[in-house]
């Protein structure tokens, strides 16, 4: 977890590539990693990592907790489903994060 207030716009900047916004006024605190452990949900940032388990398919589940702030590196993936939300898509989420 990283305590660092980040802008839509900056990290829109930093990740490059595609970005999907609905809430331009959006402010990131947290970064989140692990569907099972989300803290401040508000203003964090899930990062659909893959690895043994495919961070996207626990989407919905941090969806529901009131996360809505995503990096996701699946193009094929419905953003649409998930209203009121930011997604930034990149080429590898582990790499996105450790750039951050």
């Amino acid at each position: 977890m990283n305590h660092i207030l980040y802008s839509v716009e900056e990290l829109s900047k930093t990740f490059g590539g595609k970005s999907f916004i609905e809430t331009p006024d959006a402010k990131i605190r947290t970064l989140l990693t692990d569907s099972r452990k989300l803290t401040d949900t508000v203003q964090g940032l899930f990062f659909a990592l893959q690895g043994r388990r495919d961070g996207h398919t626990f989407m919905k589940e941090v969806y529901d907790t009131g996360v809505r702030n995503f990096v996701i590196s699946d193009d094929n993936f419905n953003c649409s489903l998930y209203s009121g939300s930011n997604f930034y898509l990149v080429e590898d989420t582990l790499t996105a994060l450790q750039e951050l």
